[in-house]
């Protein structure tokens, strides 16, 4: 590219491995050429070298809030009747993959 990005957002597991492998296998540095964040945070994610800076999500309050609001669609209750949307937090975990070094 004539245009380099300055960084990648990747938004699935899966697709982070392949494109993490893909720029190594390239030669392309991250940090230093690159900045990488994927989202959703893995154990693994600290192992990468370097580590992955990620948008985190709220996995297990993910799964308990589509429980409860289920249930309760399963039970009649009127208060879930007119939900379309449900927005839960995330948080951004920064760590070496994004960080600018001009080394």
């Amino acid at each position: 590219m004539k245009s380099k990005p300055d960084a990648i957002f990747v938004t699935n597991l899966d697709m982070v491995l392949g494109s993490v492998l893909l720029l190594k296998e390239k030669g392309i540095k991250i940090p230093y050429e690159i900045g990488f964040i994927g989202f959703d945070d893995s154990e693994w994610a600290l192992l990468l070298d370097p580590a992955l800076t990620v948008v985190q999500q709220p996995v297990y309050q993910l799964g308990e809030t589509a429980a409860e609001i289920l249930i309760k669609k399963i039970n009649g209750n009127e208060e879930t009747k007119n939900i379309l949307v449900h927005v839960l937090n995330t948080h951004l975990i920064i760590r070496q993959s994004s960080v600018k070094n001009n080394n």
